[in-house]
């Protein structure tokens, strides 16, 4: 075989390889552990690059003929020993960030020129490259939408937020993009959603019944709130012993009190009273739910007949405007308050929801700390019960709890505030806003007629903010002057 750059570089790869196959990792640190654990993720996503590029010239000239294959697809399932899914993830994936050529073999840039270099740099996985694709796809189909000017702006903003979240998280705010833009949905979803809605249970032979179906958004978030109130871990009692039901054992239990509940009621809830309570908080045009979820408008304006409504005030900064109480134990006003604001644990990256959680003192009840909003932190029980023998220390900073790592995790201690509750902040950036204004007035829900009607219409108070430069909370904030 005739050894090129390339074999020779595969070569080296392949000794490196083996070398870190042989290493004695029992001499590591923990430090040292995971130090070698993010190093490799780098080069494994820098791979994934080296994927895009290879495939990118397999498909340019046509390989897949030469091995007797329809297209590069069927080439990759075949050489790689991949599922069909996979080998056309990857083809799309070399098609969208390989180099390009001309008819005449100039050479091009890649469709996402910025996600491209991102992922050659290691910054991004192709997991998270595969929601910017997906995204600016589903914007792509948004009427009187200029792609031109918007996509480079929301790859950046994704590419930026995939330095702090992971694919599920990034999704999310995708999905935060995808609502701005374009409020009202695409015409068919609510329609599709009402038709798919579904429900049953394929029952065994034993007895027991599996569930099956598709719930609609507002049938989903009604059942989360139930599960919510009665599926929380049961504190030890005085025996000691700690409730080792799993997650998916407490919610089934959870639902089959509901359901005994209602059972037993012999009636329906009264008309008078909200049987649930679902916290939607509005920002900015878009709704969210405690559970993360985003809803349209039309979604919330659907929802408000059947829900308790609960108004909560924020400061400048996000935070809830607090109020103090005397007793230690934060009362259901308080507790309401906090899941809005913490929407869960804010230990960094927990994502347990705010009905599993227990109100934290920062500054502890027996040191003379109050039981006010300022003062109080939803935690898991877990992080509850070991952030501190594990080093953390949480602070009160502009209404938010932050938490500061230990010096073996972070020798800088840069405090963190946990985002996988709270997307980032898509705000303009001044420099963007000359470019995307005519986005803006395109957008704005004062200025354009809308699409469809699906009940009562709601307009957004003065014009939507630019889409440029995601702004974390608590890393600084850029707003439009």
């Amino acid at each position: 075989m005739i050894r090129t750059a390339a074999s020779e570089a595969l070569a080296v790869l392949r000794v490196g390889v083996d070398r870190l196959l042989d290493a004695d990792l029992t001499a590591l640190s923990g430090v040292e552990v995971a130090e070698l654990l993010a190093a490799l993720e780098v080069q494994r996503r820098r791979l994934d690059a080296v994927d895009v590029a290879v495939l990118a010239e397999a498909d340019c000239r046509g390989v897949a003929g030469e091995y007797a294959q329809t297209g590069t697809p069927e080439l990759v399932m075949t050489l790689c020993r991949v599922d069909p899914a996979e080998s056309r993830r990857r083809t799309e994936a070399a098609r969208t960030l390989g180099p390009r050529r001309t008819v005449t073999g100039e050479p091009l840039p890649p469709i996402l020129a910025a996600s491209a270099d991102a992922l050659r740099a290691g910054a991004v996985s192709a997991t998270q490259v595969d929601v910017v694709t997906r995204c600016l796809g589903r914007l792509e189909r948004v009427p009187d939408l200029p792609m031109a000017e918007v996509a480079p702006v929301v790859e950046r903003v994704l590419l930026d937020a995939a330095q702090h979240e992971h694919p599920g998280l990034l999704a999310r705010t995708a999905q935060a993009i995808i609502t701005r833009l374009d409020p009202d949905g695409v015409e068919p979803n609510d329609e599709q959603a009402q038709r798919r809605r579904d429900f049953g249970l394929r029952k065994h032979p034993d007895g027991t019944s599996t569930p099956t179906g598709r719930f609609t958004p507002d049938a989903t978030a009604t059942i989360e709130a139930i599960l919510d109130s009665l599926s929380a871990p049961i504190p030890a009692g005085e025996d000691g012993i700690p409730d080792d039901r799993t997650a998916g054992q407490r919610r089934h239990d959870a639902l089959l009190d509901a359901l005994k509940r209602l059972l037993r009621s012999g009636t329906l809830p009264d008309a008078g009273a909200a049987p649930v309570t679902v916290i939607v908080t509005v920002k900015q045009g878009v709704a969210r739910t405690g559970h993360g979820d985003t809803w349209t408008m039309p979604d919330v304006l659907r929802y408000l007949d059947c829900a308790e409504i609960i108004t909560v005030v924020e400061n400048d900064l996000d935070g809830v405007i607090a109020y103090g109480r005397t007793k230690r134990l934060a009362t259901p006003g308080q507790r309401r308050a906090l899941a809005a604001r913490d929407g869960g644990c804010s230990f960094p990256a927990c994502t347990r929801p705010a009905a599993w959680c227990e109100a934290h003192h920062v500054i502890p009840w027996i040191d003379g700390g109050n039981t006010d909003l300022i003062n109080l932190c939803l935690v898991c029980p877990f992080h509850h019960g070991v952030f501190e023998k594990a080093g953390w220390r949480v602070d009160m900073i502009n209404g938010h709890p932050w938490w500061t790592p230990p010096p073996w995790i972070d020798p800088a201690r840069k405090p963190r505030r946990n985002t996988a509750h709270h997307p980032p902040d898509l705000d303009f950036t001044s420099e963007d806003r000359p470019r995307v204004y005519s986005v803006m007035q395109l957008r704005d829900g004062r200025c354009r007629p809308r699409r469809h009607s699906a009940g009562p219409t709601a307009s957004v108070a003065g014009p939507m903010p630019a889409l440029v430069g995601v702004t974390l909370r608590g890393r600084g904030r850029s707003r439009p002057g």
